[in-house]
């Protein structure tokens, strides 16, 4: 499993962005943080490296290619797939249709952000504390 691998956060909010940043900064992991606007960065990022990420941060309502659509496009890409990059859903908001077709689609979990710094802060700790510790197969 690769624990040394990028943390990828894809948000089209770069406040959120870099308060996601500052979190991750604070925990003093040694993974890398790449950021991107929307999923067809994101996309065209995963099609290009060789980077294995740690996890995967998205959120779900973004111009050109949303993260619905960009979890999609990754399980169709048989590369892609076969990276198993834990995928999980970070949004300001969810309607049960969002979070049943994230599901659908094979995430790994779907969070709220919260009203807070504080809010957010838990629960980044959490998804990537849960990460940093959890066995999954390699590639």
């Amino acid at each position: 499993m690769p624990r040394t691998g990028p943390i990828i956060v894809i948000d089209d909010d770069p406040d959120d962005q870099e308060m996601i940043q500052r979190i991750l900064g604070k925990m003093n992991l040694e993974n890398e943080v790449k950021k991107f606007l929307d999923g067809e960065d994101a996309f065209t990022y995963f099609l290009q490296t060789s980077d294995r990420p740690l996890l995967v941060l998205c959120d779900i309502n973004m111009p050109r290619m949303n993260g619905i659509e960009l979890k999609q496009q990754i399980e169709d890409d048989t590369v892609l797939c076969g990276k198993r990059m834990p995928f999980v859903f970070l949004s300001t908001t969810a309607n049960p249709d969002q979070i049943i077709k994230a599901y659908n689609i094979s995430c790994q979990g779907f969070f709220i952000k919260g009203q807070t710094f504080s809010e957010l802060k838990e629960t980044v700790y959490r998804i990537v504390s849960y990460w940093k510790h959890c066995e999954y197969p390699s590639v």
